[in-house]
């Protein structure tokens, strides 16, 4: 058995296994399993460095990480491109290499 083997079996079997850490992600209209981290940060248009108040901030914006099976990924979800992932529409900003059996998407959306 091959590293690349060992590797398929424990990301079914622990990472994307929905008793451990995978969870229903509907991505495109298609429910796949995934895990999913999300981060938020709001921004400012505040120009004067000594400022610290937060004048007229900008939309927040939210970036999900999202670890799926590469068969499990549409081809065309592509960088540059928009998803849909839980009723929410996403930029891709990343895609890593379709290569391999476990694929990371770095995603972007504006707003609440």
């Amino acid at each position: 058995m091959s590293l690349m083997d060992v590797y398929r079996e424990d990301i079914a079997e622990s990472f994307l296994n929905l008793e451990e850490f995978g969870r229903r992600v509907e991505l495109n209209g298609t429910v796949i399993t995934g895990m999913t981290r999300e981060e938020s940060a709001v921004d400012s248009n505040v120009s004067n460095e000594y400022s610290r108040e937060v004048i007229d901030p900008a939309l927040p914006s939210r970036t999900l990480v999202l670890h799926a099976a590469t068969a499990d990924i549409p081809d065309e979800v592509q960088m540059g491109r928009d998803v849909m992932v839980d009723g929410f529409e996403y930029g891709v900003l990343f895609r890593s290499d379709p290569n391999l059996p476990l694929t990371r998407l770095v995603l972007e959306r504006q707003g609440y």
